[in-house]
């Protein structure tokens, strides 16, 4: 629905060839941000990437987009 809606976000997607494991962006959702696991249920190293994205995104002044 987010994808539709235009609106940025971001998801923790676990590791999959449908993910398109190369690329951090969604040709069909130009605002969809991915932050894949590195390994199966390796959830820490996925947080942490969105952490420090967040964390940047505040900092800039601008937290969406």
């Amino acid at each position: 629905m987010e994808g539709a809606s235009h609106f940025p976000f971001s998801i923790i997607p676990a590791p999959d060839w449908r993910w398109l494991p190369d690329r951090a962006d969604r040709p069909r959702y130009p605002t969809m941000r991915l932050f894949p696991q590195p390994r199966a249920m390796d959830w820490g190293a996925a947080s942490t990437a969105v952490r420090e994205e967040l964390r940047e995104k505040l900092k800039s002044g601008k937290p969406t987009g």
